[in-house]
């Protein structure tokens, strides 16, 4: 739905800061005194828009959420300076809105706000084939507050962090095709985490089946070692919800699939490395071809599962 965007823009004006967020036909008053610095990067990136603004001063911000889209906004390190329809939004809650929805939100002041704007029709079939078809209630309503899990909500923001790192970093990798279909088969899944689950509906499958479940998942995982996996590869191939399969690899192995998978990528970019020893390639291109986009954050992972920092495994630096 998004055509592939990436931009930056510093606004000292609310006209200039209304210009910058036309995609959410957004118009701004300022409420606080003194010069206003308001920072917004864009990256319309997979199919999905993502916006972090950063203000040094109160606004008001009144407009819609953009046309077949599900929105969901993030505080950050900006506790109860955002107030949504009248509410404050608490640490730990998201708001959640949908398509065409008129926004009233107010930032008291200085707040960072992440917006991540997906197509609906996309959202709710990924939502099916992961088995959360319960998700459809949340969107019967226009506006919610809702409370995910801490792990599912820390575990999209790390992931934002590091895309942001990406896109300041390394903008023409983030654009290429390959990435952005991989960045989309990432997010949406923990996009979709953050809903709360129907403790009810949780799969009753055996412990057998669920081994032969995970040995399944393995056996393709390491038929596909050329190519990074993402956890919507693993469940489509198999034929099982979600649900299904983080279950059965928390059971069987102790670790989700995400996690499983994110060693099975930092044991595919030593596999690349090892084989470039003592060669000038690039460490961030490497790590990035396997979903590694945040050098802060890869080389501590890699140095915790290896031992070795991988400037170490390319011998760049002595052991």
């Amino acid at each position: 739905m998004f055509e592939t965007l990436i931009d930056s823009i510093e606004c000292h004006d609310v006209d200039e800061l209304t210009e910058a967020a036309r995609h959410w036909t957004e118009e701004y008053l300022q409420l606080g005194t003194g010069s206003l610095k308001t920072l917004i990067d864009i990256a319309q990136l997979g199919g999905i828009q993502f916006v972090s603004q950063l203000s040094n001063l109160s606004l008001r911000a009144c407009g819609q959420t953009p046309p077949k889209t599900i929105s969901i906004g993030i505080p950050v390190n900006c506790e109860d300076h955002l107030v949504w329809y009248g509410r404050i939004i608490p640490p730990g809650q998201v708001a959640l809105a949908y398509s065409c929805v008129e926004n009233y939100l107010t930032f008291l002041g200085e707040t960072k706000f992440l917006i991540i704007s997906v197509d609906q029709e996309t959202l709710l079939k990924e939502a099916e084939a992961m088995g959360r078809t319960e998700i459809i209630s949340f969107l019967e309503g226009k506006y919610h507050l809702i409370y995910p899990d801490p792990v599912a909500l820390a575990a999209i923001k790390n992931y934002l962090q590091d895309l942001w790192q990406l896109v300041k970093i390394s903008p023409e990798q983030a654009i290429e095709i390959r990435m952005q279909n991989l960045i989309h088969r990432d997010f949406i899944p923990l996009f979709l985490n953050l809903f709360p689950c129907d403790k009810g509906q949780n799969p009753k499958v055996s412990f057998s089946k669920r081994y032969i479940l995970v040995r399944k998942a393995e056996e393709f995982i390491k038929d596909n070692l050329h190519d990074p996996l993402t956890l919507q590869d693993l469940y489509e191939h198999l034929q099982v919800s979600e649900r299904t399969l983080r279950y059965s690899f928390q059971d069987c192995l102790g670790v989700s699939p995400m996690t499983y998978l994110k060693k099975q990528r930092l044991n595919g970019v030593r596999r690349e490395l090892k084989a470039s020893y003592g060669t000038p390639v690039k460490i961030n291109q490497i790590a990035a071809r396997w979903g590694f986009w945040h050098m802060g954050q890869f080389s501590q992972d890699y140095k915790k599962l290896f031992g070795e920092f991988p400037s170490q495994t390319l011998g760049i630096f002595p052991k």
